[in-house]
Order: C-alpha cells, then sequence, then structure tokens
C-alpha cells in the first residue's frame, strides 16, 4: 500500500488510451493524475462502498467519469446512493452492481434505470462476478460508447462467468456473448 507505480512507465500509455481503467488500489493512485491531465476519461471500481465519505477512495471517486461500486454495503438505496454520488462527485456514468438484482445505471444526463438479472447458468460461486461486470462494460462501452446497450451485455458476462468454480474461470469470448445476448433480449 505504500508502493507507487512508476510513473514513468504508464505516460505513453495513458496518452494512447481511449479510456483509462483505473483500479482501486494504492500503487494505482499517481495514474488518476496523469490521466487526468491527459485529459483521458476514467473508469474505476470502489467496490463495497459503505460511506460517500470513504477517505481512501475519495480520488478515485473525484476522478471517475465512470464510476462502479456494489450494492453490498450501501448506506442507503442503491438508486438514492448513485444520484448523491453523482451529485457530489460529478460522474458521467454510475453503475450499482446488485447481484441476484441485476444493476443499476445513472447517467448523468439521464435517469436511473434498473436492468434485471438474467440467468444463463446455476451459480457456482459469485467471486469475481463485480470484476466481470465492470470489465464487460468497459469493453462494451469503448466499442459503442452507450452505456444503456453495454450494461446488459456485461450483465450476462457476469451471470455466465459466476457459474464456474475458480475466479479466473467462465469467461464468454465475444461470439457467445453475442449467442446469449440474442437469446435472452430478442426474444
Amino acid at each position: 500500500q505504500e508502493t507507487n507505480y512508476p510513473s514513468e512507465g504508464i505516460k505513453g500509455t495513458i496518452s494512447n488510451c481511449d479510456l483509462a481503467v483505473i483500479c482501486n488500489i494504492n500503487f494505482a493512485r499517481p495514474m488518476l493524475d496523469l490521466a487526468q491531465k491527459a485529459g483521458k476519461w476514467i473508469a474505476t471500481d470502489v467496490h463495497a462502498l459503505a460511506d460517500i465519505n470513504d477517505k481512501y477512495n475519495q480520488d478515485y471517486m473525484h476522478a471517475a467519469r465512470v464510476l462502479f461500486i456494489s450494492s453490498d454495503r450501501l448506506w442507503d438505496h442503491p438508486q438514492a446512493v448513485a444520484q448523491q454520488l453523482m451529485k457530489r462527485f460529478g460522474n458521467e456514468i454510475i453503475v450499482v452492481g446488485m447481484g441476484s438484482q441485476g444493476a443499476l445505471l445513472l447517467t448523468r444526463h439521464g435517469i436511473p434505470r434498473a436492468f434485471p438479472a438474467v440467468f444463463t447458468r446455476p451459480v457456482v460461486n459469485t467471486i469475481g462476478a463485480g470484476d466481470a461486470l465492470f470489465s464487460c462494460f468497459i469493453h462494451e462501452f469503448a466499442r459503442h460508447g452507450d452505456p444503456e446497450k453495454a450494461l446488459p451485455r456485461a450483465i450476462i458476462f457476469a451471470s455466465y462467468k459466476i457459474g464456474e468454480v475458480g475466479a479466473a474461470d467462465g469467461f464468454l469470448s465475444a461470439p457467445e456473448l453475442d449467442s446469449w445476448d440474442e437469446q435472452l433480449h430478442n426474444i
């Protein structure tokens, strides 16, 4: 927690990226400033946030244009929390992962929208579900820029992922995700 990632190695990488995905681990904190100075959108997941004044995550929440949180420890209803966060930190997009209840999306100029969970296969292990939701959302959002298209696909991706035992197992390929999306949303 006391180590910083060497900034010389990432300045060029950040300048060449479309979106900087910066994990809320302490060694990545200096990357926030580099990405902001480069004018890049920052996406981060602060996970199980229990307090809007959480000191550790303040920098990440202020810097994030795309902010993910889990509903696991929220102090209020997910919609209320998302609105409080957006008002305080000025994020463009907030997603609250709600496990078996799906996910909530709030965009800067939209109204909160709940997306239901989907069933792809029986749940075996939920470890990594939030990371799967976040990573797929970022991939889809970077592809087409539409959070309302990205989130349902990310929910499918996370649903399928939790059907495996290992945290590093159960990831759909792009064609497999397309197939599940067609099955579930074009019925």
